[in-house]
């Protein structure tokens, strides 16, 4: 299928609110399954950070592990699954509940068990951070003085 109509696909399911699961049709990832939900339709075009993709592959195919901190709905975790060697070998690291569910239901989805994913956040001291909660899931933060911020706050683990 073109591009464009693939685009337009996937638009009119975002549209009706769809949480239905794609396979990625080229690329790194083909084959693999993915949320339509997601905005971004980069990810299932299968063109979504190839370079960056292309040296994870490489790494995790020579045996080495991946620590995918703010993990967001786990592209870099599922691809390393996908490539690397069985067992668990990489760790997905999240903190934000919408993002959590989406990565678990990829991990299910995909019937991946070589990542483990820490519902956690990184910071200098353990504790609770407020985290902006808006609908960017790619985009939210604990400063106050960023432009994203959003009056709306969850308490996130840190």
């Amino acid at each position: 299928m073109p591009p464009l109509l693939d685009k337009i696909i996937l638009k009119t399911l975002r549209m009706v609110g769809s949480t239905k699961m794609l396979q990625i049709r080229r690329g790194l990832m083909k084959g693999v399954k993915w949320s339509v939900s997601i905005p971004d339709s980069r990810y299932i075009l299968g063109v979504y950070e190839h370079e960056l993709g292309s040296k994870i592959k490489g790494y995790v195919e020579e045996g080495k592990r991946l620590v995918d901190i703010g993990a967001n709905a786990g592209y870099f975790s599922v691809l390393a699954a996908h490539y690397g060697k069985t067992g668990i070998n990489h760790i997905a690291i999240e903190p934000f509940p919408a993002n959590i569910e989406l990565l678990k239901s990829h991990i299910a989805e995909n019937k991946i068990s070589s990542v483990l994913l820490e519902e956690i956040g990184i910071a200098e001291t353990s504790g609770e951070v407020q985290f902006s909660n808006t609908n960017n899931l790619a985009a939210n933060t604990y400063k106050s003085e960023s432009s994203i911020f959003s009056d709306d706050t969850i308490t996130i683990k840190v």
